[in-house]
């Protein structure tokens, strides 16, 4: 994701700082990783990920990252009908690099499994019940900045050429340029988020 908004200045919007931003927003009291559960649990993942959407910015292109379940990519895909799942696929001793750098607390060695199990949600009431299937392109997460490069330039011209299949215009894409972000505003309550 970092070297998308690099190489194209798409904005990047970590699911997680988006739960943090509505948190602060609705000034809820407590911890922020105890509420957002409670919130999932509570509504589900395809309401609170439809309710983060009104959070991200108003550019033609950005990413969402990341997305766990059907339930969320179905929320993404009714707002955003160009919207694109992109899997990052890294080795299981990158993953596990990665996750030592970040330290206590961040990320647990169970995050695989659980991630896994988020993949193959019930929630999504679909046939077809695996995030995985879902995917139409996959970056290597453990590749060289000149393999990133490649792929991201062959991204941009599938997403180009499935847009205009769809006949969307996405003025952003070919030239790799997004309007500068602009935050919108949640159209949420209190007491709707509790």
């Amino acid at each position: 994701a970092a070297r998308i908004e690099a190489e194209l200045g798409w904005p990047t919007c970590v699911k997680r700082n988006l739960l943090s931003q509505l948190h602060h927003d609705l000034k809820i009291d407590g911890d922020l990783t105890d509420w957002y559960r409670r919130l999932y649990a509570v509504h589900g993942s395809y309401k609170v990920t439809q309710a983060l959407l009104h959070l991200m910015p108003d550019v033609e292109c950005f990413v969402l990252d990341s997305i766990h379940g059907l339930g969320e990519w179905m929320a993404v895909k009714e707002a955003r009908n160009d919207a694109v799942l992109a899997m990052v696929i890294a080795p299981d001793a990158e993953r596990h690099q990665r996750i030592a750098s970040q330290g206590q607390g961040y990320l647990s060695q169970g995050l695989d499994e659980l991630r896994v199990r988020y993949w193959h949600d019930v929630e999504s009431r679909r046939e077809s019940s695996c995030l995985s299937a879902e995917s139409q392109w996959c970056f290597n997460g453990a590749g060289s900045a000149a393999t990133q490069v490649a792929e991201i330039e062959n991204f941009v011209k599938y997403y180009a050429t499935s847009c205009q299949a769809q006949n969307l215009e996405r003025v952003g894409v070919v030239s790799g340029n997004a309007r500068k972000p602009e935050r919108r505003k949640a159209a949420l309550s209190l007491k709707d988020w509790m």
